[in-house]
């Protein structure tokens, strides 16, 4: 029954993005925000069928509710 222990990895990463918001009300507002993230250094210890990507890039979409 062995199961995967990730205390002896490490990582060294970043993340940039960009919000765009749109106000639609006043108490409402819509948001673009493209992202892209990249892991420079990845010392991983796995055995298992998978893998660490070293980068990803999107596209995140979503609403602004203030209440008042």
């Amino acid at each position: 029954d062995d199961s995967y222990n990730n205390a002896r990895s490490h990582y060294l990463s970043y993340d940039l993005f960009y919000r765009n918001e749109l106000v639609v009300h006043d108490r409402l507002s819509l948001f673009v925000q493209p992202f892209y993230s990249h892991v420079l250094i990845s010392r991983e210890a796995l055995s298992e069928p998978f893998e660490v990507r070293s980068y990803h890039a999107g596209l995140s979409f979503g609403l602004v509710f203030m209440p008042r």
